[in-house]
């Protein structure tokens, strides 16, 4: 599931698990934002690990905020 926010300027940006090999060959989180109105989205990666053991009983659920006086800072 992703994570969205919307920054000041009104870009949207997403944060979410990615499985895809060509992307990265780790699981990874993957950033996409978009600064043209919807046109063109721009692919970034957050993190990338090995994957370890996964407990069963945890949520793995992100938040992503928008910094409301700069548009090109987030917090993961």
């Amino acid at each position: 599931m992703a994570a969205p926010a919307t920054t000041i300027n009104g870009n949207f940006c997403a944060v979410y698990p990615s499985y895809v090999n060509s992307q990265n060959s780790y699981q990874h989180t993957t950033l996409q934002n978009q600064m043209t109105k919807g046109k063109t989205f721009h692919t970034h990666t957050v993190f990338a690990a090995i994957p370890a053991a996964n407990d069963t009983n945890f949520k793995n659920g992100y938040q992503l905020i928008a910094q409301y006086a700069d548009s090109n800072k987030l917090i993961f």
